[in-house]
């Protein structure tokens, strides 16, 4: 994966694996999230050793999976899935 630390504005988020699945299936089901995008291996599969990764958050029951790359040194955060589940009348 990509050798980076999580701090700053990274503070908080992990690099997804095996032992998030039990809390990431958890908040799938209860978003009732449906497609191959929510798959957990196909999650896991954006860990790229030198080149991306897959990081995750829990925040107030909700789980957030952004997507890290490294191109020609620019680093780059976008969000890969939208948190999980998602009840925007509580923010």
């Amino acid at each position: 994966m990509i050798d980076f630390e999580l701090s700053g504005a990274l503070e908080g988020l992990k690099i997804a694996d095996i032992s998030d699945r039990t809390l990431y299936k958890e908040a799938v089901k209860n978003g009732e999230q449906q497609g191959f995008a929510y798959y957990y291996p196909n999650v896991l599969s954006y860990n790229r050793a030198g080149k991306s990764a897959a990081l995750l958050v829990e925040d107030e029951g909700s789980v957030c999976v952004f997507r890290r790359t490294d191109n020609d040194s620019n680093p780059r955060l976008d969000l890969l899935l939208a948190p999980s589940p998602m009840n925007p009348a509580d923010h």
